[in-house]
């Protein structure tokens, strides 16, 4: 109640997603009779995760609620949110037998393709992003892309590493319709981080013109012959200049070679 009446306090949203990406590998051959050149979209495959899922949940403040509620320097206020996240079925834990470090059969290089969702948030506190960061999600923008990681499990710690890209970044236009996102026109390049026992990862993103740094993590889930990662990602905003940063979450498939 506000001053004895109710009132909406806000609205919570949530984006839960284990699109993978679409298969393009039917399309007519490059100087086949059939092929145009133009995108064929008829026979494409969409790709989903089994065994994972990303996403992200936020809350939005009502306009009919105040943000300050109270005498000033004995109130409390309500703040908008934002937080990414992922889940599934672990494929390894810290336990004998369940290790990556216990795989029978090694990952060296392993293809992961999949897709990423994220917020970019403007209008924030300049420098880094915690859990006292003011948001306002009337300023913020819905992104989409393409991810790619290179992971190797194996029985040799020292060389289960993964790293990997963001790549077709595309912003939402209020008009409805996806579009390159200016902000960001190269590829986020994920660096190199190791995966522990557990299956768990992280690793630093830095270069990406605009903003500070970052970090990705995530996690394997599923069976060994049937790989596939998840996890979450965020680029800081910069001490000085636009004050703007980007959270998201990710998901993506092993994609085997060939065989021969």
């Amino acid at each position: 109640l506000v001053d004895g009446r109710p009132k909406r306090v806000g609205t919570y949203t949530l984006w839960l997603s284990n699109h993978a990406g679409v298969e393009e590998n039917l399309e007519p051959a490059e100087g086949s009779v059939s092929y145009s050149g133009a995108p064929y979209s008829e026979d494409d495959v969409n790709s989903f995760l089994k065994y994972a899922a990303y996403g992200m949940m936020t809350f939005a403040s009502s306009d009919e609620f105040p943000r300050t509620v109270g005498v000033a320097g004995d109130g409390w206020r309500i703040r908008d949110r934002v937080q990414s996240f992922h889940l599934g079925y672990d494929a390894f834990e810290d336990e004998s037998g369940r290790r990556t470090t216990d795989i029978s059969e090694a990952v060296s290089n392993g293809k992961f393709t999949g897709l990423m969702i994220a917020l970019e948030l403007d209008g924030i506190s300049r420098g880094g992003l915690s859990d006292t960061t003011a948001i306002d999600m009337r300023s913020t923008k819905r992104l989409r892309g393409d991810v790619e990681l290179t992971a190797t499990i194996s029985g040799t710690t020292a060389d289960n590493n993964i790293e990997g890209r963001i790549r077709n970044l595309e912003v939402w236009d209020s008009r409805g319709y996806w579009k390159d996102y200016a902000t960001i026109t190269s590829a986020i390049e994920l660096g190199s981080g190791s995966i522990s026992a557990s299956g768990h990862y992280r690793g630093d993103i830095t270069g990406v013109t605009g903003f500070s740094d970052g970090q990705y993590f995530g996690t394997f889930y599923g069976p060994v012959s049937g790989l596939e990662t998840a996890g979450a990602w965020f680029l800081h905003g910069l001490q000085a200049g636009a004050a703007k940063a980007v959270i998201g979450s990710f998901g993506a498939k092993h994609s085997p070679p060939p065989a021969e």
